[in-house]
């Protein structure tokens, strides 16, 4: 069985692909399975996937029509068979010890993941500092950690220095938010909240390529109202989720206000200066969908809290009623 599944959604980037492909295959331990998602690329991209993976029996290439990223990267999960995976973008690259020292840190550690030190490079001209980016990805502790919120909120929300325990996203139902930007948002503040500990090594392993016709290069230079929204869009898709669960939801009320916060004050960076009333409006009625939910759910508890202490039942042949104070039950025949 391997180790690590790679997970690697692949769209249109032939001039890349090789050194992204090498970086992995050449990795100093061979017990990996590398899922390649080949999203509907048009530029050669399928045809280098298919040379590899004849040549590579680890390799395995699954196509689909254009999707998107969050698709592509959801379709590689139905695939995963290893204990831990890891999300690579097909322009980036790693280093090729990553994956045998994540295995000694899971090995040696009861941890949910492993987060590790990625540096910034310029294919060409860039639009993003390589400073700024640099400085937002980089780790900044290092060793063995009990998560908390405020380490989440100090540490990138990227995928791709981060390899994940399989079993946490499998049991909780973990996906990227298909057809949003900045998909990464939902998927790690999700895991992040399911998880309780983690691993974190500022060393560099992983290479993050800057250029000009990605994704977050073209939203951070045109400003859109329809790119920028997707942060709280993110975020509400976070919200309805922890809904789901009483439990996280309570716990993590206070940090959700606080990122609901943080996005929308991000989401007015991104957007049109006209359009920044919207972004004020959307973040005031999420809040209040919010305090709503709360509500709902102490509602619930409390009734649920009462109904323990006294209620008053039918029984199934309806010839009695049953009462039950403080878990004491007494069945009283019903008059005719």
């Amino acid at each position: 069985m391997s180790k690590i599944s790679v997970i690697i959604p692949v769209y249109n980037t032939v001039k890349y692909l090789k050194k992204c492909l090498d970086s992995v295959i050449n990795q100093t331990i061979n017990d990996i399975e590398i899922i390649c998602v080949n999203d509907g690329s048009m530029d050669g991209s399928l045809e280098i996937l298919n040379e590899y993976e004849q040549k590579d029996s680890r390799i395995k290439v699954i196509s689909q029509e254009n999707k998107g990223l969050a698709a592509a990267r959801n379709t590689g999960l139905k695939y995963v068979t290893a204990p831990y995976v890891y999300f690579l973008d097909s322009d980036d690259y790693i280093e090729s010890t990553l994956f045998e020292y994540a295995i000694n840190i899971f090995n040696n550690f009861e941890i949910d993941y492993f987060c590790f030190g990625s540096k910034a490079f310029c294919e060409d001209k860039c639009i993003q500092s390589l400073d700024g980016i640099d400085n937002y990805i980089s780790i900044k502790r290092d060793g063995l950690f009990n998560l908390n919120f405020d380490i989440g909120f100090n540490t990138n929300i990227h995928v791709w220095n981060k390899i994940f325990k399989t079993s946490v996203i499998k049991q909780n139902n973990i996906k990227f938010i298909e057809g949003l930007l900045y998909e990464d948002i939902y998927f790690m503040w999700y895991f992040f909240f399911v998880s309780n500990k983690a691993y974190f090594d500022n060393e560099i392993y992983h290479h993050y390529r800057l250029r000009p016709t990605s994704i977050m290069e073209v939203a951070t230079s045109n400003k859109s109202f329809d790119s920028g929204i997707s942060h709280m869009y993110n975020w509400y898709n976070l919200m309805l989720s922890l809904y789901s669960n009483e439990f996280l939801f309570l716990n993590n009320y206070g940090n959700l206000q606080y990122l609901l916060e943080s996005y929308s004050n991000r989401t007015k960076e991104m957007v049109p200066v006209e359009d920044k009333y919207k972004v004020e409006l959307l973040k005031i009625d999420y809040l209040n969908k919010l305090n709503s939910l709360k509500e709902e759910i102490l509602i619930k508890q409390n009734y649920t809290l009462i109904e323990k202490i006294f209620s008053i039942k039918n029984s199934a042949d309806k010839k009695h009623k049953t009462i039950c104070i403080f878990g004491i039950k007494f069945n009283i025949k019903r008059k005719k």
